[in-house]
């Protein structure tokens, strides 16, 4: 048997660039908590390869390391509950004194970040230094007040932006023609920071790898491999990641059978479906294979008008969901195939 190693962010590399379908130069962006000896590593994708611009050591501080230390800071589980401090941020504001006093505890030099303290708490002297100026600052007075964690969660996203926008105007600097920037790694999975990656003035396009988190490492090592063994193989466009499992009819109607005792076929149909969602209900959305990554993408997805207020408390009490998450938009859900049927059974709270 042959073995084909590859490197955990070239991996993640490989998996957006690959699969963003540019053919023009691309920046080629991985940064997480990290992986290997490294927290971040940026490439230059150039006609189908992949050249390393350099790489962030975890002897550094790491950036995927400081947005987990603000989630364990707020009261939330690490590798689990960062994307609720994305919400909280979107119901705070920008506090000065905070940013003074937290926006040195990771800092930028070029490409790099500085040099980290190893403490037995993960995330070393980002951790320590995070509690240290908050409470030198305020004292624990503001640390249970709900208003100001939402503020504090604000003003340490906005921290988190800044460097990572400093970052990659760093590499636009030094590739100034290159407008294409292709992303993987954890963090790419907050969207308010994509959404400034997305408004810099000099980019024209960006490609995030729908499974950006470590969950897309074996495709992107499928990728490295075929490019090893293929060196003519090219960037193409991922056209969707329904790579999951699809059921059958028979297999639904028996297990809706089994669960239900009887519920309603119905045909998809969309004006039906509109129709519903028009009058408040909350659906269920079930079609061919499931979703690869973190995002639910209208094959297996909720779907409401959550223009209606009391939609939020209905779905935030069945899901056991923080009231301050957001509704995300999903195209996806306004585009079902009309080739497939649905089986729905609607029940009287929705």
């Amino acid at each position: 048997h042959k073995f084909f190693k590859t490197e955990h962010h070239e991996t993640h590399c490989a998996l957006a660039y690959y699969l963003s379908g540019f053919k023009d130069d691309t920046l080629v962006i991985a940064i997480d908590a990290s992986g290997g000896d490294y927290s971040a590593r940026y490439f230059l994708g150039q006609q189908g390869n992949m050249n390393c611009i350099d790489s962030v050591k975890i002897d550094k501080k790491s950036l995927g390391h400081y947005y987990i230390s603000l989630t364990e800071f707020l009261g939330f589980r690490r590798h689990k509950d960062e994307g609720k401090i994305v919400g909280m941020s979107g119901h705070g504001e920008f506090v000065s004194d905070l940013y003074d006093a937290w926006k040195d505890i990771i800092k930028i030099e070029d490409l790099q970040t500085d040099t980290c303290d190893h403490f037995d708490i993960p995330g070393g002297s980002i951790y320590r230094d995070m509690h240290n100026n908050f409470f030198s600052l305020y004292g624990s007075m503001y640390y249970k007040n709900p208003l100001f964690l939402n503020r504090i969660a604000y003003t340490g996203q906005y921290i988190f932006e800044e460097k990572i926008l400093e970052i990659i105007n760093n590499l636009h600097l030094k590739y100034p023609n290159v407008k294409n920037i292709a992303l993987a790694g954890g963090i790419f999975a907050n969207v308010k920071l994509n959404k400034r990656i997305n408004d810099l003035d000099w980019v024209e396009n960006v490609f995030v790898a729908p499974p950006m988190g470590d969950e897309g490492l074996s495709f992107g090592t499928l990728l490295l491999t075929i490019k090893h063994l293929y060196p003519e193989f090219e960037p193409f466009k991922l056209e969707n990641v329904f790579f999951g499992r699809e059921y059958f009819k028979e297999e639904i109607d028996n297990a809706a059978n089994n669960i239900l005792g009887n519920y309603n076929y119905i045909p998809l149909n969309i004006d039906f479906v509109a129709s519903l969602l028009y009058n408040k209900k909350i659906l269920g959305l079930f079609q061919g294979g499931f979703e690869h990554g973190p995002r639910a993408l209208g094959n297996r997805s909720i779907i409401c008008d959550a223009t209606h207020p009391e939609t939020y408390d209905i779905l935030n009490n069945k899901l056991k969901r923080n009231d301050f998450m957001p509704f995300a938009p999903d195209r996806k859900s306004t585009r079902l195939n009309s080739s497939h049927s649905q089986q729905s059974r609607m029940p009287s709270s929705a």
